[in-house]
């Protein structure tokens, strides 16, 4: 292994030479920290001490998940002591480049903190992304555990899919016809999304769409008053712009 930067030590503990992939290292895990947090506000911490310490609950999280591996140290040749030494290391070199990156801040002076900066308490905005996480995924077995077998979590954890998501999230706006890029004005507004898919959604229903064993009462009404409601409602006539009534058969101009 080629030298690329020997980690801080003491007599206690001899120099490290980091592994020649330490740049890749660094990378995978700055953008599994990056990419836990849904806000584009840095999470502020009032400790080095903190952030370190949160990087490292975060990594570790996603790797409890699948979703992130720790480099294989022990493979390399180091032994358990080198291996942890390494993992600190390389939590301490993320923590410089995120904040770097803008990513985290760490106050100065103790004269910011988390709760100053509506960071959640003590938790950073990311942990308290991952708590949210967990909650869905529990209330989710929950659920169906009467009903189906669980896997692992990979598999049933709905909220982990990101591409099953996006899929979904597709279908739903080609279902509610909405011109989504003339109203959001090329605006990354996801709020603002969910309004006018779920208005062109509203908009063109025409019955329950799911395969339901029985229609739930409150859709089975709203069912009900929207067929009582299309068979009164005159008739647009697109090419010709008059409204037709269903009654009589008439014709009345729009102009």
């Amino acid at each position: 292994m080629a030298l690329v930067v020997p980690t801080q030590h003491s007599p206690e503990n001899p120099a490290l030479t980091k592994p020649t992939e330490w740049a890749f290292y660094m990378v995978s895990a700055s953008l599994t920290f990056a990419n836990a947090s849904d806000s584009t506000t840095p999470g502020t911490y009032s400790t080095s001490d903190a952030a370190r310490l949160d990087v490292l609950n975060v990594l570790n999280w996603y790797e409890a998940h699948s979703e992130y591996t720790w480099p294989e140290f022990t493979s390399m040749g180091f032994d358990f002591g080198q291996a942890m030494r390494l993992r600190r290391q390389l939590v301490s070199d993320v923590c410089v480049a995120l904040e770097k990156m803008g990513k985290i801040r760490v106050a100065v002076g103790g004269l910011r903190s988390p709760e100053s900066e509506g960071g959640g308490g003590k938790r950073s905005l990311v942990t308290a992304r991952m708590a949210e996480r967990k909650r869905q995924c529990k209330r989710y077995f929950e659920d169906h555990s009467d009903t189906e077998v669980a896997s692992n979590a990979s598999d049933k954890c709905l909220w982990h899919d990101e591409a099953f998501l996006a899929e979904g999230m597709r279908e739903m706006i080609d279902r509610s016809r909405a011109d989504v890029n003339s109203y959001l004005n090329c605006e990354k507004d996801v709020g603002a999304l969910a309004d006018i898919v779920h208005d062109g959604l509203v908009r063109h229903w025409d019955g329950p769409q799911a395969e339901y064993g029985s229609i739930p009462d409150d859709l089975q009404k709203k069912k009900q008053a929207w067929e009582a409601e299309k068979l009164t409602r005159p008739e647009q006539s697109l090419e010709l712009g008059e409204i037709q009534s269903r009654e009589g058969g008439g014709v009345a101009s729009t102009a």
